[in-house]
């Protein structure tokens, strides 16, 4: 049955980059002035859809030590089956993907028709621990890896659902903006989730994805002509003349180093081989000089994210370290706390 076959990803989002967008005004003396793309907080977005145009359970997990009890008191804005996740880059990791499978067999147990389900997702090594593996084996999923270079067009939730849902969420980044926010922070990403995932996930997208993913109905000619495959007849011989012929061009990456390395070694005529080594000299040095100043850039970086963090943490309030938090669970947990706040007083 086509409702017991899910697509999972997940989808890095960079919280205060949003659409770009030009201002226009009546008088060149009246002065806008608009927020800026210097946000570098991410956030991940976990979803799952079903063949049948199902939305699956959602998980966001955040860069943080800790889940904040603020992120649970958005009544409105929140729905309370949503879960809340944290890690040190905002990427999912081993232990949270098994949390969220235990989360996802709880909620496709509700609606599962067939004996198997069929999970399909990208090949990352975070998906294929012994851990994942195990689980999915005793609860009966079938785990279905897609070639990482056409994902992109096999892969229903890269084919056409996060396209519209970077647009949804870029648009009310903007539109944050333009009503007076000036730091699109995780409490403004955890407030315009909910609304964004509605404006995405209409059950004709989901549907869409899978049917120009080639997958329901099947139909591999949508993938198969996407793919561009060499003809025998344009292929060219290589031409192994002199060097004077095809002068090599200096190195610009590691790879294209290694690939001179090899006739550096194995050249016997002289004036060849120090041509060769000029150009592995130069393509060495400049290689180093590019490490250095990305190094240097990295450290700057990461020293003004630290003290950033750094500055905020004081003003903080934490309501579970580490993990994965039902966003209801979190807000039950808050009240409780609130009220034996109260009662001591």
């Amino acid at each position: 049955m086509v409702g017991d076959i899910y697509n999972y990803d997940e989808m890095g989002i960079c919280l205060g980059i949003g659409k770009k967008e030009k201002v226009i005004t009546a008088s060149k003396a009246f002065r806008i002035t608009a927020a800026k793309d210097t946000s570098r907080e991410s956030a991940t977005v976990a979803e799952v859809i079903s063949g049948d145009g199902v939305v699956g359970p959602q998980l966001s997990i955040l860069a943080s030590k800790t889940i904040q009890k603020r992120w649970c008191k958005q009544r409105d804005e929140l729905p309370g089956n949503y879960l809340l996740a944290v890690s040190d880059t905002a990427y999912i990791n081993d232990q949270l993907l098994l949390e969220w499978a235990t989360h996802f067999k709880k909620w496709s147990k509700k609606r599962q028709i067939s004996k198997n389900q069929l999970l399909i997702l990208n090949g990352h090594t975070s998906h294929f621990t012994r851990q994942f593996i195990q689980f999915c084996d005793d609860y009966l999923i079938i785990l279905f890896t897609i070639i990482p270079y056409i994902m992109y067009i096999c892969q229903p939730l890269d084919v056409v659902v996060f396209q519209p849902y970077k647009h949804c969420y870029g648009q009310a980044v903007s539109r944050a903006f333009r009503n007076g926010c000036i730091d699109f922070n995780m409490m403004e990403f955890l407030q315009a989730l909910h609304k964004v995932r509605l404006d995405t996930f209409k059950r004709s997208t989901v549907l869409s994805a899978w049917a120009k993913s080639g997958l329901i109905p099947f139909n591999p000619a949508i993938v198969l002509n996407q793919i561009q495959m060499p003809s025998p007849q344009a292929t060219t011989p290589v031409d192994t003349g002199s060097i004077d012929n095809h002068p090599p061009e200096t190195p610009a990456c590691a790879r294209t180093l290694a690939v001179l390395a090899d006739p550096l070694d194995q050249e016997k005529d002289e004036d060849t081989w120090y041509i060769l080594h000029e150009k592995f000299i130069r393509g060495s040095l400049a290689i180093a000089v590019a490490a250095e100043a990305a190094h240097r850039d990295l450290l700057r970086t990461t020293a003004a994210a630290q003290k950033r963090k750094d500055m905020q943490k004081n003003a903080r309030r934490s309501l579970q370290t580490g993990g994965v938090l039902y966003v209801q669970d979190g807000r039950n947990a808050v009240e409780n706390s609130e009220l034996l706040v109260l009662q001591d007083a």
